[in-house]
């Protein structure tokens, strides 16, 4: 009996040690890419103008749902520049919001519009695919209720959804330039970041549309995912402050269009704390969801991972 334990015990070290390896060699097959000049402005809008995805500005109303946004936001935008404009395909956050079970509490009346994380969001885009905004479209879930909030395997038009799959997705942790050569080899990425109220002030009052910058003293309000599209400086009292590009799903009046700057370079408000990206492969997969998924591509398949949008 207590040999077998002690097998038992072995093993689980044994996985967990070799769990433990694919992470560093992928850690290491990431960091160890080719140095690149990084520009010292880049917009994803400019470079890649034929993509519609880059310039739409959805808005989440009162559903607490920007990280559902902020990931099929990423997703969209990384469609159409891997197929240099070819492919403008924009997917549903609906899905997200409504069928990641694992992305929000199921106890949840209003489900993920009360909260999700774009970790388990990535997760779900690889495991099961998102279908098109068109088949699953997002309204204001002002007046949801248990009975029609229900994961659907319909469009709204009643015909079947087809998937886009994800391969896998990855987490860049804290790390201003890993953030750079994301978004300017791959495009966008998701990004969180903790909400005081002078953010609302600098969102709803500031006319001059400036640097977001954080200031001490002020309520901490929650935390909000945005998108990054891309970085700059802009000369403040005569100073070089540098800046996150960011897109955001709130309302927008004549001091916001949804887009923003955030100061870069000092993870103000953890802003490149977490910070997500997702890969697809070169040729798009389909399928529908009823279909057996395959986990070869997912999360630990390197050289698939180094084939992602080239």
């Amino acid at each position: 009996m207590i040999k077998i334990k002690m097998i038992k015990i072995t093993n689980l070290i044994f996985i967990k040690l070799l769990l433990f390896l694919f992470y560093i060699k992928k850690t290491i097959h990431l960091n160890a890419e080719e140095e690149i000049n990084l520009p010292e402005e880049y917009d994803l809008r400019n470079e890649y103008s034929e993509c519609e995805s880059l310039k739409l500005i959805r808005k989440q109303g009162n559903c607490g749902g920007c990280w559902a946004f902020a990931v099929a936001e990423v997703i969209s935008d990384r469609i159409c520049i891997n197929s240099k404009g070819q492919n403008q395909t924009i997917l549903s956050e609906t899905e997200l919001l409504t069928c990641c079970y694992f992305c929000f509490n199921l106890t949840n009346i209003k489900k993920g519009c009360s909260g999700g994380t774009e970790n388990s969001a990535f997760l779900y885009w690889v495991t099961y695919g998102l279908p098109t905004e068109s088949c699953k479209s997002f309204f204001l879930i002002e007046e949801y209720d248990i009975n029609n909030i229900k994961c659907k395997n319909k469009c709204d038009d009643g015909s079947k959804p087809e998937y886009f799959v994800g391969s896998d997705y990855r987490y860049i942790h804290k790390n201003e330039k890993e953030i750079m050569k994301e978004i300017y080899k791959y495009g966008s990425v998701t990004a969180y970041f903790e909400v005081y109220y002078d953010f609302y002030i600098y969102w709803y009052d500031n006319k001059s549309r400036g640097i977001y910058e954080f200031t001490p003293g002020f309520e901490y309000m929650g935390a909000h995912v945005i998108k990054i599209i891309g970085w700059g400086t802009d000369l403040i009292n005569g100073k070089k402050t540098k800046y996150w590009l960011c897109v955001n799903s709130w309302e927008t009046d004549e001091s916001h269009d949804g887009f923003f700057k955030f100061k870069r370079g000092e993870n103000q408000c953890n802003i490149e704390f977490l910070v997500f990206a997702g890969y697809m492969n070169s040729k798009i997969i389909h399928r529908n969801q009823e279909s057996i998924i395959v986990f070869k591509n997912h999360f630990f398949n390197l050289e698939n991972l180094n084939k992602d949008f080239r």
